[in-house]
């Protein structure tokens, strides 16, 4: 793939038929630089059993490479396409848009910019009673955290990651200092956290309102 011609796209079953696609230049470059983590793929093997059922372990074939793969990416559809009804989803993906105009922008400040609208588009409301920065941050850490501990480090770093987002908007600060280059790593890291979270949460209910769909049209004897 080369960023400024384009892309080629060959379907394996039928290899001498290749599509040009020309994409946009960002988009392009992010395709060249992306890659799987193979060691990350997980085959559930219901050979070697636990108490509970099978186990998950590398996938080594091929095959099993494909599938968990494909496992691995079948909620994205899920979430691209779930209807309006579900208001959750338009959050969702306006979160993931913000967060990957973050990744790609070469420019420090205005990508943790982005990472922060991309949070407060699936944490906060129109409720303006409650300080921005205390209610997302509880949020937040309500979440992700599964211990006290764990929701007070993670309430901490969100409110010390805002305060410098509130020095960048209202100008007492013209860019992201070398002292405040982490911050940049921790709104992309907790973005990727909540949007993950969310994901999950919201493809279980899909899930769940399918199978109530699917159970109330069986008929009934």
């Amino acid at each position: 793939m080369i960023p400024d011609a384009g892309c080629y796209v060959i379907d394996v079953e039928y290899p001498n038929e290749i599509i040009n696609v020309v994409l946009p230049d960002q988009l392009s470059a992010f395709l060249t630089r992306a890659c799987v983590d193979e060691s990350a793929l997980l085959h559930y093997d219901n050979s070697k059993t636990t108490l509970v059922g099978g186990i998950d372990r590398p996938a080594e074939t091929r095959e099993e490479k494909t599938q968990a793969l494909l496992e691995s990416i079948k909620r994205i559809p899920k979430v691209m396409d779930c209807p309006a009804t579900w208001p959750d989803a338009d959050r969702i993906r306006s979160a993931l848009e913000w967060g990957f105009e973050s990744e790609e922008n070469s420019n420090q400040t205005f990508a943790f910019i982005q990472a922060c609208i991309g949070l407060e588009a699936l944490l906060g409301d129109d409720d303006k009673d409650e300080p921005l920065t205390t209610r997302l941050a509880d949020r937040c850490a309500y979440l992700l955290g599964s211990s006290h501990k764990d929701r007070q480090g993670i309430r901490r770093l969100f409110k010390d990651m805002y305060d410098v987002r509130s020095k960048l908007v209202h100008g007492r600060t013209p860019k992201l200092g070398q002292s405040d280059a982490l911050e940049l790593h921790h709104a992309r890291h907790l973005l990727g956290d909540v949007i993950d979270a969310e994901v999950t949460m919201l493809v279980r209910a899909l899930e769940k309102a399918e199978k109530l769909l699917t159970n109330r049209r069986q008929p009934t004897i």
